[in-house]
């Protein structure tokens, strides 16, 4: 129901360890993260580690390759969700 409000974004913090059961690569968590991408697209998320609340469950590099290697994203939705989304959001420039 929250999709249909277009200046909605979710920031996605500490995903491993509030939608994973398993270890990395948390296979359960990517069709969970699927789901929210083609419900909300990629331009509205937000990747962010919170790693100084997540590193008992997971690394920082986990946090992040576990997107990285996920064969169920494209390469531009990575790169919404690992930048591109918080910067058009904030309205960031570019880094040159």
């Amino acid at each position: 129901d929250l999709a249909r409000f277009a200046n909605l974004s979710i920031k996605l913090s500490r995903a491993p360890d509030r939608l994973s059961l398993q270890p990395y690569p948390f296979a359960d968590a990517l069709p969970r993260l699927r789901r929210m991408i083609d419900t909300f697209g990629a331009q509205r998320l937000m990747w962010a580690s919170d790693h100084t609340q997540s590193h008992v469950h997971h690394t920082w590099g986990e946090s992040l390759y576990y997107l990285l290697e996920s064969d169920l994203m494209s390469r531009d939705e990575k790169e919404w969700l690992l930048g591109r989304s918080v910067r058009t959001t904030l309205n960031w420039p570019v880094p040159t």
